[in-house]
């Protein structure tokens, strides 16, 4: 990542910072620097403050580089008009298997929803890595 991550009090006041991927970088800035330019999402006035690692695409052809990042109360307040999270993505370092991590990421999701062990919880989790090893074998089954 080139630039600054958000700084604290930019996430707690939501206020109109964004990172920026590769693909928005070359689509509005060509090869240039984008820091410090001034881009509308919506109707939202957002300053880059840095670029994001490029990722390349998904294993289902999604480009992970047209992307906007902004902090969650910002995009609430200006962009989604309400505090409802559709999705959260999650990445886990080299060390930490997802098998490991989705117990825990289930226990936070729980806790702050306040659902109790005995109730079903009403979010599901899904693990990437099972998603892919079971096209991986569906290729090779119809290979």
């Amino acid at each position: 990542m080139s630039g600054r991550p958000f700084s604290d009090s930019e996430t707690r006041a939501g206020t109109g910072a964004c990172l920026i991927g590769e693909t928005v970088r070359q689509q509005f800035f060509g090869a240039g620097d984008p820091e410090g330019e001034i881009i509308r999402v919506n109707r939202t006035s957002c300053k880059i403050i840095g670029l994001l690692e490029p990722k390349g695409y998904t294993g289902f052809g999604q480009d992970q580089d047209n992307v906007v990042l902004m902090p969650l109360h910002a995009y609430q307040r200006r962009i989604a008009g309400n505090r409802d999270i559709d999705n959260i993505y999650i990445a886990a370092d080299d060390r930490t298997p997802t098998s490991e991590l989705q117990p825990r990421v289930e226990d936070i999701l729980r806790d702050m929803r306040r659902i109790t062990p005995d109730r079903d919880p009403d979010f599901a989790i899904r693990d990437m890595t099972q998603i892919a090893d079971a096209m991986t074998s569906a290729t090779t089954t119809m290979t």
